[in-house]
């Protein structure tokens, strides 16, 4: 993470991939994330209630609710989210890789992994994590 303050005095935080919040004073959230082309967010209320996630289309600059899944674990996940299972150099696996995959034409396109349709088609029926198409 960095922080930084620009000209007009505002506070810059940089490199946020691992998650930042910001809270009021009664403990109500919003954590932010930065992705390669866009910010995700979540609205934390304090009471511990259900979360919600949304993403920043840069491009039309509206706000996209992600869609939560149930996670065989109990956590939510997105069906959007890349369901590819990241593996090391020498082949261990490290979890779901998790970049927001683009929909064109009906084809989910991961930035890491490429053409990842199939591999969501068999994760949203089974929520079993598929290996690297590449």
């Amino acid at each position: 993470m960095k922080i930084t303050i620009d000209e007009d005095h505002s506070i810059v935080i940089g490199e946020v991939f691992s998650g930042a919040y910001i809270e009021t004073e009664e403990g109500n959230r919003i954590g932010f994330c930065l992705r390669d082309d866009t910010i995700e967010f979540n609205v934390l209320p304090k009471d511990g209630g259900k979360s919600q996630w949304h993403r920043v289309n840069m491009q039309t600059l509206e706000v996209e609710k992600m869609s939560a899944v149930q996670d065989p674990d109990g956590g939510e996940m997105s069906d959007r989210n890349c369901a590819v299972r990241e593996r090391t150099g020498d082949g261990v696996s490290v979890g779901r890789c998790w970049f927001w995959t683009n929909e064109k034409s009906g084809v989910l396109t991961c930035p890491r992994h490429g053409n990842v349709t199939e591999i969501q088609k068999h994760f949203s029926t089974t929520r079993e994590l598929g290996e690297d198409p590449r």
